[in-house]
């Protein structure tokens, strides 16, 4: 199993036309929300169907063609999503670990709340 944190930075907290807004995980069940924008998530590696070895739990989302990820997304202020970030797994440095902790850009570059592929963050950044 591996615990892994992830920390959006600079996310808003507001964003026209929505209001108040926030960051939640949306595992496969509910929404989770956060603590101070980061997130600490379990993952396990499985046997798929076809005897590969992959991602699971209840965290993780996948495409057909084989490829993980974890969702989060932005609700308003009356609890609508209205945007969501892909995290996928095979980008993350180090997911080998028992414990890995990394830093996702909370804003598009234009300032709105971020969006489609998650930008990790390195030390320099």
């Amino acid at each position: 199993m591996v615990r892994l944190h992830v920390r959006f930075e600079n996310a808003p907290t507001s964003f026209e036309p929505y209001g108040a807004i926030r960051l939640v995980h949306q595992s496969r069940k509910e929404y989770v929300e956060g603590k101070a924008n980061t997130f600490a998530l379990e993952l396990d590696r499985k046997l798929d169907r076809s005897g590969e070895l992959q991602w699971s739990g209840d965290a993780v989302h996948y495409h057909g063609d084989k490829r993980r990820f974890i969702y989060f997304a932005w609700l308003s202020e009356s609890g609508k999503m209205f945007r969501r970030i892909k995290l996928y797994l095979d980008k993350i440095p180090g997911l080998e670990s028992s414990e890995v902790t990394i830093r996702v850009a909370g804003r598009m570059k234009d300032g709105s709340p971020a969006c489609s592929t998650a930008r990790i963050l390195s030390d320099k950044e």
